[in-house]
């Protein structure tokens, strides 16, 4: 599982910040470019690591479903075989 400590997340956050004021300075023309860049990929790092989290919660979700409850198993016993096997 992905997992990002808070200190990390903190600095992502922190770093974010600064390369969109770096993008309002007057004085960005001279690093626009590689402002831009370090801005696009900044936002990239943190939309992945968003969509992963939410991933790996609806997957732990299905799993306590089909994994954990006979019940869905008894109810759908082809999902539940598909599941374990990707799983």
């Amino acid at each position: 599982m992905i997992r990002l400590a808070d200190e990390n997340f903190d600095l992502l956050e922190e770093n974010t910040n600064q390369a969109s004021s770096m993008q309002s300075s007057r004085y960005i023309a001279t690093f626009e470019t590689e402002v831009e860049k370090w801005t696009k990929s900044l936002s990239n790092i943190t939309e992945i690591l968003t969509v992963s989290a939410e991933v790996q919660r609806n997957w732990a979700y299905l799993e306590n479903l089909f994994l954990g409850s006979d019940e869905v198993k008894k109810e759908l016993p082809e999902q539940a075989k598909q599941f374990v096997f990707i799983d």
